[in-house]
């Protein structure tokens, strides 16, 4: 019986490029995450991430009148209900409320 092989970030980072496209990149503190990712790229060779990237700290930051932004204190105060969620679906959800700040006011 053979030991399957772990992946590492460079083999998967071709499947990664081929699923976001040129789509935005959305994230919490977003530019955190990408410099790993373009990191990465450079060691593969391969140029860095020109994608778009849409941050829901710095939206928050803009658009709300709190004094929590963490993650989590910012998707309470947005009225997010995250309990059992994944902090990806979180981050989207936060993000939903956010862009509609600006549709609703």
């Amino acid at each position: 019986m053979s030991k399957k092989r772990k992946s590492s970030i460079i083999d998967l980072l071709p499947d990664f490029l081929r699923f976001i496209g040129d789509n935005p990149l959305v994230g919490y503190n977003v530019e955190f995450g990408v410099k790993f990712i373009n990191a990465a790229l450079n060691k593969a060779g391969m140029p860095p991430l020109k994608n778009e990237t849409v941050d829901t700290f710095s939206l928050a930051k803009a658009k709300c009148e709190t004094e929590e932004f963490g993650l989590y204190a910012l998707a309470k105060s947005l009225g997010v209900e995250y309990k059992n969620l994944p902090e990806t679906e979180v981050v989207f959800l936060v993000y939903e409320k956010l862009k509609n700040i600006d549709e609703e006011g």
